[in-house]
């Protein structure tokens, strides 16, 4: 029996947080060995409606971390990586603390990875538009996916999503430090796994936005589609032997 972990980023998620732990089904809930619920320095209360949410249900497999300060998207995800690393888990699951994922899927997401058929598995998002997702984020997802897949070999329907499963051990093989604290650490992480030939799967998820979803701004989105550029672009120098990202690529 391999041992999960479950990690919650939670970010002004006061709203929301309670409906995503009562969405978990209660037969992958006793598979799980630990849920992190990791606040990133929320300027609400965030923090204190998850620790109402554990002593009114009584979970005890629920651990409620606070940042003391924000660490970025990426920042918070390399902290839950080496604490799973550390606690000794097999299969970590990222799971967003805002509902824009469905906990619902979490039995199909770890599935792979206990089968031994993959090291990181995607939660790829279909009918985009019908789930709430606007049409210039939905053709900017499209097109850094296509460059994405053709620059590392892939063949997946979606990289941006951030419903991950992730074998610890696998993670526990590339740099972590080395990863960014902003949102580009997810292409990160697939590139890095992809060089190790670690299995990369998908497995299709409904999309969903609310109003309680904050969707990434036009600019901060902007940014993300460079870094993503930038990144296969080191990738492909890499490939064709210049490395200028040596701690990355290490």
């Amino acid at each position: 029996m391999k041992r999960i972990i479950v990690f919650m980023p939670a970010y002004n998620a006061e709203k929301t947080i309670a409906s995503v732990l009562e969405r978990f089904p209660k037969s992958s809930v006793k598979r799980v060995s630990e849920i992190l619920i990791l606040d990133n320095d929320s300027h609400d209360h965030t923090y204190d409606k998850a620790t109402e949410y554990k002593k009114r249900k009584k979970a005890q497999n629920i651990t409620i971390l606070k940042n003391k300060k924000n660490l970025g998207y990426g920042g918070s995800k390399k902290r839950a990586f080496k604490y799973a690393i550390d606690k000794g888990y097999d299969i970590l699951v990222m799971v967003h603390s805002d509902g824009q994922y469905p906990p619902e899927k979490l039995a199909d997401m770890v599935r792979p990875i206990e089968e031994g058929k993959a090291d990181l598995v995607i939660g790829s998002r279909v009918n985009a538009l019908k789930g709430g997702m606007k049409l210039w984020k939905l053709m900017g997802n499209r097109a850094l996916t296509l460059m994405e897949n053709i620059a590392f070999g892939l063949n997946l329907h979606e990289l941006h999503s951030g419903y991950k499963a992730y074998n610890v051990h696998a993670l526990k093989k590339i740099p972590i430090d080395a990863l960014d604290n902003d949102h580009i650490i997810s292409s990160q992480t697939i590139v890095l796994f992809k060089l190790k030939k670690f299995k990369i799967k998908e497995i299709l998820i409904p999309t969903y936005y609310s109003d309680e979803i904050t969707e990434c701004s036009f600019n901060t989105s902007l940014k993300y589609g460079i870094d993503v550029i930038k990144l296969v672009m080191l990738y492909i120098l890499y490939k064709m032997g210049l490395n200028l990202n040596r701690r990355l690529f290490a």
